[in-house]
């Protein structure tokens, strides 16, 4: 995919131009109330596009999924992160409909997400900065 557009009525604004696999936007900040995602080609075509309703105050990530039908738009909420004592938040997310169930451990068994099946989100857990080592 090389376009990421959020469509509102009236107007049109892209996120991000050529964003590509694994890769990420930052927080947008869009009206509360149904917003037109449509995930785009470079040359106009349209892969997918969904009706998602945005609440105030409420952080979501929008992720790009491939289904067995094809490509889909997941919503998952970002909430439940308790940032206290300069921590970060992790959670895993099994986003891949063919990987069967995951396990995911990060730093050596430091933390577990188990037993993710497709489109299973994990609630957040704290770690303390550093360089971790996801399996």
């Amino acid at each position: 995919m090389s376009l990421w557009h959020l469509q509102q009525p009236n107007t049109e604004n892209v996120f991000s131009n050529a964003l590509n696999f694994s890769e990420i936007t930052s927080y947008e900040r869009v009206g509360a109330n149904t917003q037109i995602i449509t995930i785009m080609g470079e040359n106009g075509y349209i892969y997918v596009q969904k009706r998602v309703e945005f609440d105030s105050n409420e952080y979501v990530t929008i992720a790009i999924i491939n289904t067995e039908s094809g490509l889909d738009i997941e919503v998952i909420e970002d909430t439940g992160c308790d940032r206290r004592a300069n921590s970060a938040c992790v959670r895993a997310a099994n986003l891949s409909h063919n990987s069967g169930t995951l396990n995911v451990v990060i730093g050596n068994q430091y933390i577990t997400f188990p037993n993710l099946k497709f489109k299973d989100v994990s609630s957040f857990e704290r770690i303390m900065p550093g360089v971790y080592v996801y399996t």
